[in-house]
């Protein structure tokens, strides 16, 4: 007895003592590692040993309880690698660390990373392609935006568009060149605290970086001819159209710093045609002829890295973008006498320092931007605008927008237990400088080409006065979010995001968001919910129109019934009392409240099925609406002192409801992509903010299909390995079409505005046709290092051809909604025919 006594607690003893967690730091070929620096932390105390791995042997973390922890692994080279690990009272199998070359992340499709489906940035139906992936794919001239746009959801999108994030920071435009871009995510994580659109209405973009460990690099050439392409369903005759993009880029590590240098830059020479398809009174056939209209574009991109010890890294980032363009603002019912250019130039500075102390993990990004657009110029003579026919004279655009950005921000992770907090905020602060002077020589406008041919104009409409003005726009924000795992089955994440504005009337807001995960069993099927609000800010433009249309600074002067070509030839003319435009003394932050199911299924290793439901409902979205409009047809006005007074309010609103189903994942081991259907209805009562309502009187009247209302779509990306070098990529999109408004022509009310409809008519009853297009990329890839094990990873020679709508399908867009048009009801423009592009590209 007393010798069994003895082993018992002799086993008592040693269990107290807890267990061993042993493992191996490896790359992706499967060698060791030396010298890796391993942090064990016990996220339930934050307490953390360090240790070394040593070469082949591994490393051991002994008397460990059970309990969850984490590994962080570092090594100079490679990319840290966070690895969770849970200790029971069973010995745990050896642990294989892997780890990749520099800070590159090879995510191509989601569903590729083995990390737990209960995060709530493993959505299955999040879509990311890195920088391989999207070289697959057939894209205009490295031109990735078409392709991210068709996988959103208008319904979530702002005032603005959708959020382009660049590496943490939230802002509208993606100007960088397909070098420069590592990875692309769409839809991870929708009801984020941290950023203030959901899911569907934001697109995350990490930038490219060096290598600590190797010189690498690419020169390509594109380019795209008339003879390859079909020619437009509008034009009678092909026109002689060019592209061509040469790019370049070239990463290296600088020797005895520890850091990594990354450069490239591009040149696109666009020289596009617009076509015109109209009917004047020269003659009984339409108007067809194209225009030439030239793009010139360039992009430069550099990058820094520096890596002072393992647990920091400094990142200075720089990168500058210039467009230029002639003869746009033509085609379609517009006129080539309506030609104008435009250029546009965009520097940014972004540095960053990412910093690992455990338990936390602290980012701090500080930037600059400095941007300078011009379009048009100030006219000197009227413009014809024939509704539904034609729109003549010179170009009335003229607008200049000047502006400078500085923004400092801090992000902290904290990871405790089965929490993980984080925390950050934001400071952006904006200086506007803008002219607006547009409809400076004034506009025409007649009811359709017979008015026309009578020299009876509805109206004249002129602006005059001084067209600039300086705004300061600044935003702030601040966030916190908590996720919490609760056993092995459900996660929860709760967050809080304030926003405020420097905007008159619209201030602060707060934005809760929640959202569940609950994966039972084996983790194989995932149920999600979530909800949140995300509020939206008023948009610059409609800070410019109110602060210039006061009636003192600018004067937008209307005459109806003018002379014509002199709208003052006749003593009887009157010239009416000025339009104004002001902001609403109660108007508010526009918000959309959204809420979400969905079941997801884990089809086979790496592929994801989801269904989901989502509802959004906007509240306070903005409209304008005239408060002066007389009370019965050309009546008196309520305010003599004024024409118009077009008030942007928020008092819009918009419901829409969609059931979507995503499969997502490399399906086999050589076919990878994702494919998304949705069946959506969406509704609202205004078409944006500066579109006033057929009568402001009866709002009634403007609830209707929203402008971008598709019943359908379904979206597809993939690519395909072929063998022997070839590789197929393929893009494809089905939709059903989208509503157009019907109008009279006239100003049947008297208001000065020609937006009415006709009797008992509402907004967007007009239905077009449905979209289908295919896109196909063929690649060869050519080895030129024998001793590489993949034909893509070592130095090659790319050689693609790429062809768009291959079909040749006739997709029609612009419907004319004008009873009077010749073209009522009928397009006057479509999507590009078939086109061919060719490209090669080196990489070393």
């Amino acid at each position: 007895m007393l010798i069994a006594l003895i082993c018992v607690c002799a086993a008592v003893v040693t269990a107290q003592g807890g267990g061993v967690v042993r493992g191996k730091v490896v790359d992706e070929t499967g060698a060791a590692i030396p010298l890796a620096r391993i942090m064990f932390i016990d996220t339930a105390t934050g307490a953390t040993r360090e240790l070394k791995a040593d070469g082949s042997d591994g490393f051991a973390v002994e008397d460990v309880r059970p309990g969850e922890y984490l590994l962080h692994v570092t090594a100079a080279g490679f990319q840290a690698v966070d690895h969770p690990v849970t200790v029971g009272n069973d010995a745990l199998k050896p642990l294989t660390v892997m780890m990749q070359v520099g800070l590159e992340e090879d995510v191509t499709v989601a569903g590729n990373r083995r990390e737990s489906p209960l995060q709530a940035g493993q959505n299955a139906d999040a879509i990311a392609f890195n920088r391989d992936f999207l070289g697959q794919l057939p894209v205009d001239g490295q031109d990735v935006v078409p392709l991210i746009s068709s996988l959103l959801a208008p319904s979530s999108r702002g005032v603005d568009g959708a959020s382009i994030v660049v590496d943490g920071v939230e802002g509208d435009v993606l100007d960088l060149s397909a070098s420069a871009i590592r990875r692309i995510t769409v839809n991870r994580n929708p009801y984020s605290a941290e950023f203030r659109r959901p899911g569907k209405a934001r697109v995350e973009i990490a930038t490219e970086h060096g290598s600590l460990r190797k010189v690498h690099g690419s020169v390509a050439f594109i380019g795209r001819y008339a003879p390859l392409d079909a020619r437009n369903p509008f034009a009678r005759t092909k026109h002689d159209e060019e592209k061509q993009l040469v790019e370049g880029s070239f990463g290296s590590p600088l020797p005895e710093h520890h850091a990594a240098l990354f450069l490239t830059g591009s040149r696109l020479n666009l020289d596009e045609s617009a076509v015109v398809h109209a009917r004047t009174l020269a003659s009984i056939e339409p108007l067809i002829e194209n225009v030439r209209a030239p793009q010139r574009h360039t992009a430069w991109y550099g990058r820094l890295d520096v890596h002072p010890n393992d647990r920091h890294t400094l990142t200075g980032r720089y990168d500058f973008s210039g467009n230029t363009a002639v003869n746009q603002g033509v085609g379609g019912l517009h006129l080539a006498e309506q030609a104008f250019s435009t250029d546009d130039d965009r520097h940014r500075l972004l540095l960053l320092s990412h910093g690992v102390v455990a338990p936390f993990i602290n980012e701090v990004r500080a930037g600059a931007e400095v941007q300078h657009k011009r379009s048009g110029q100030p006219a000197d003579r009227p413009a014809v605008v024939v509704h539904g026919a034609f729109t003549g004279g010179p170009s009335q655009t003229f607008h200049v927008n000047d502006q400078t950005v500085v923004h400092v921000q801090d992000v902290a992770t904290y990871f405790r237990g089965a929490h993980t907090l984080q925390l950050g905020g934001q400071g952006r602060f904006k200086r506007v400088h803008a002219i607006e002077g547009s409809n400076f020589g004034g506009t025409f406008e007649f009811a359709g080409l017979d008015g026309f041919a009578r020299g009876t104009p509805i109206l004249f409409r002129i602006t005059r006065g001084t067209p600039g003005a300086d705004l300061s726009p600044h935003e702030a924000f601040a966030f916190v979010q908590d996720d919490v795992r609760v056993g092995s089955v459900l996660s929860f994440m709760a967050g809080l995001r304030g926003d405020w504005q420097a905007r008159p009337g619209v201030g602060a807001s707060l934005a809760p968001r929640a959202a569940a995960a609950w994966a039972p069993g084996a983790h194989k099927t995932v149920l999600r919910v979530g909800a949140g609000a995300f509020y939206d800010h008023a948009p610059d433009a409609a800070l410019v129109r109110a602060s210039l249309f006061d009636g003192q600074r600018l004067r937008e002067l209307v005459t109806i019934a003018p002379g014509f070509p002199d709208p003052f030839a006749s003593e009887d003319i009157v010239v009416d009392a000025p339009n104004i435009v002001r902001l609403a003394p109660d108007i508010r932050a526009p918000e959309l409240l959204q809420a979400s199911a969905a079941a997801e299924r884990e089809l086979w290793a790496r592929t994801r099925l989801a269904v989901e439901y989502q509802a959004i409902r906007g509240r306070h979205l903005l409209r304008s609406r005239n408060l002066n409009a007389p009370f019965i047809p050309f009546g008196p006005r309520p305010d003599p002192a004024f024409l118009n007074v077009l008030q942007v309010e928020s008092t819009a609103s918009m419901r829409s409801d969609a059931l979507s189903i995503s499969l997502n994942g490399q399906v086999t081991s050589r076919f990878k992509g994702a494919a998304h259907y949705t069946w959506s209805k969406t509704t609202d009562d205004s078409s944006g903010v500066f579109v006033p309502p057929a009568d402001s009187g009866d709002l009634a009247a403007e609830r209707g299909r929203a402008d971008d209302d598709r019943r359908h779509s379904l979206n597809a990306v993939g690519t395909w390995d072929v063998g022997r070098g070839f590789r197929l990529g393929a893009v494809a999109a089905l939709a059903s079409g989208v509503p157009f408004d019907i109008t009279t022509g006239f100003d049947n009310n008297g208001d000065g505005l020609v937006e009415d409809r006709p009797v008992g008519v509402t907004r967007n009853t007009g239905q077009g046709p449905g979209l289908a297009q295919v896109d196909v990329r063929v690649t060869k890839v050519f080895p030129l290092r024998p001793s590489s094990k993949r034909p893509d990873k070592g130095a090659n020679l790319q050689v693609s051809v790429d062809a768009f709508n291959v079909f040749n399908r006739v997709n029609f867009r612009n419907f004319i909604g004008v009873q009077t048009s010749p073209f009522f009801a009928h397009a006057n423009g479509a999507r590009p025919a078939r086109m061919v592009q060719l490209s090669a590209k080196y990489k070393f």
